[in-house]
């Protein structure tokens, strides 16, 4: 799977995985809390089914996110 770089705020990630298919934007609370600090995340009732049949409660939803990918800017949901 290929990575990219890409920035959100001020912060650069070197190696973020790039898929295409995927229908979701996935990131980890660590790394929300990092970008965004105590900025509540909108409710859902979402959960996320792993390869493994296993399911996972989504913490929240963000929405909107510029994330800079080389000189283009692009909103996103994660």
């Amino acid at each position: 799977m290929p990575s990219i770089r890409c920035s959100i705020n001020r912060y650069n990630f070197e190696k973020t995985l790039c898929d295409t298919r995927s229908g979701v934007n996935i990131m980890a609370a660590v790394t929300y809390q990092l970008l965004f600090g105590t900025m509540p995340l909108k409710p859902t009732y979402i959960q996320l089914q792993m390869v493994d049949q296993s399911f996972r409660k989504v913490e929240g939803i963000v929405t909107d996110v510029p994330v800079k990918i080389d000189d283009h800017c692009v909103h996103t949901d994660f």
